[in-house]
């Protein structure tokens, strides 16, 4: 196993591009680049603060990384909502209870997500 992890890296076939919410005209504008590249049937990496997991009023601390893997229409609260994929566990235990979580991944509404997010990562 030493031996396989040694060997050369392959290259890979796409560059990443990283922008943060000073690179875009406003939130809507990175809340469109995330929407295309979900249309595309990309995912992305998501920069934000990670207190909104346990609060989702909270939008002061913990700088966080996750991905965004889906998108859906609520139609109980009529709002989009994006499907981030945390790395703390399967449980949901961690999280706001107003927010919708399946196995310690978490559906954000749209608001949300604008109000937390530093940046985006993504194929190009």
């Amino acid at each position: 196993m030493i031996a396989a992890s040694c060997k050369p890296r392959t290259s890979p076939s796409v560059s990443l591009s990283y922008q943060s919410d000073d690179m875009f005209t406003s939130v809507g504008s990175m809340v469109n680049t995330i929407d295309s590249k979900l249309d595309s049937g990309d995912i992305l990496g998501l920069s934000y603060k990670a207190s909104v997991l346990s609060d989702r009023h909270d939008f002061s601390s913990g700088n966080h990384a996750s991905l965004i893997v889906a998108r859906k229409f609520n139609s109980s609260t009529g709002s989009c909502e994006y499907l981030v994929r945390n790395s703390w566990g399967t449980g949901c235990s961690n999280y706001d209870d107003e927010l919708s979580c399946e196995e310690g991944n978490i559906w954000l509404p749209e608001e949300t997500l604008k109000r937390t997010m530093r940046g985006v990562t993504f194929a190009d």
